[in-house]
């Protein structure tokens, strides 16, 4: 396996799914009220926590590029030492946990723009399937 590519490969994983939170922010922005919910209970579809516009944009964009960041630095910390198993598995889990945050803002930015839905079972399920993929990679790469 050539692992000169490792590098550029993340990279552009990392940078795809960065500039995908930051459009949706960015083009949510205008949309959302000023004062949007940011929390909710586990045990209620009222939100108990609320911030401004631009926190509820810009603040998981900014979360999104730091956890590309820190969840690509390994392949520049030693390419040759990376073994195809680990590869696949840090670019599963890369992919899961950026589509899992992806869902979860997407579905913060729709009950702030288009109106209130149950957001506790909302995240539940997406928690849920997102623990079920990572168990089924997880036990993929163990099995192979």
């Amino acid at each position: 396996m050539d692992y000169s590519q490792i590098p550029i490969f993340y990279w552009l994983m990392a940078g795809v799914s960065i500039v995908v939170f930051w459009v949706i922010g960015i083009s949510a922005y205008p949309k959302l009220p000023e004062r949007s919910a940011i929390h909710w209970p586990f045990t209620s579809s009222q939100p108990d926590g609320f911030a401004g516009r631009a926190v509820v944009a810009f603040l998981v964009p900014v979360l999104a590029t730091l956890t590309g960041l820190m969840l690509t630095w390994p392949a520049f910390e030693k390419p040759e030492s990376i073994t195809t198993t680990n590869l696949v598995f840090s670019g599963l889990f890369f992919l899961l946990t950026m589509t899992m945050v992806l869902v979860s803002y997407i579905g913060l930015i729709v009950w702030n723009v288009r109106g209130p839905f149950n957001m506790p079972r909302f995240m539940k399920w997406v928690l849920g399937v997102y623990f079920a993929a990572v168990m089924l990679a997880l036990a993929a790469l163990i099995v192979s």
